[in-house]
C-alpha cells in the first residue's frame, strides 16, 4: 500500500493504486464529465452563430483585426473560415480577397497564408510566390 506522505526532512512520494483507481472510476462516471452529444439542430445554431459573429466584426476595408497586429494572417483565416462554410460570393468574402490580395505581407507566415487564401479562391498566386522565392533566396546566399 503506497500513500502520499510528507516527512519534515524528505518529501517521499508514494501511490494508493486502490485510490488512483476509485478516482479514475469516479471521474468516468461522474455526470460532470460527461457532455450530451449536440443535435445537428444546436451545430446547426453554433455555426450560424460562428458566421454571424464573423461577419459582424468584420472592418470596412474587408479585413479582420487580431490583437497582435497580424490582420492579414486573421483576415486570410477569415477567409478559409468563411470557404468552409460555403461562402465563396457577397461583399464580406470579395471585400476579404481584395484586402488579402492587396496588402504587402510582412512576413512569410503572411505572405504562405496570403498565396494559401488566393489559390483556394482559385486566383492568380504567381507573384506571391515569385516573392516567396526570392525571400527565401536572400535568405540562402
Amino acid at each position: 500500500m503506497y500513500l502520499l506522505s510528507w516527512n519534515t526532512r524528505k518529501i517521499r512520494l508514494t501511490i494508493h493504486y486502490p485510490v488512483i483507481a476509485g478516482c479514475f472510476l469516479w471521474l468516468l462516471i461522474s455526470p460532470h464529465t460527461v457532455a450530451a452529444t449536440p443535435t445537428a439542430t444546436q451545430l446547426n445554431q453554433a455555426r450560424i452563430a460562428g458566421l454571424a459573429w464573423l461577419l459582424t466584426h468584420q472592418g470596412g476595408d474587408g479585413s479582420w483585426k487580431s490583437a497582435n497586429g497580424a490582420t492579414l494572417q486573421a483576415t486570410t483565416a477569415a477567409l478559409a473560415a468563411l470557404t468552409n462554410a460555403g461562402i465563396k460570393q457577397g461583399y464580406s468574402y470579395t471585400a476579404a480577397i481584395a484586402y488579402t490580395q492587396n496588402t504587402p505581407a510582412p512576413s512569410v507566415d503572411a505572405l504562405a497564408r496570403q498565396i494559401m487564401a488566393l489559390s483556394s479562391a482559385g486566383l492568380n498566386t504567381t507573384p506571391y510566390i515569385t516573392q516567396l522565392n526570392q525571400w527565401q533566396n536572400a535568405k540562402t546566399n
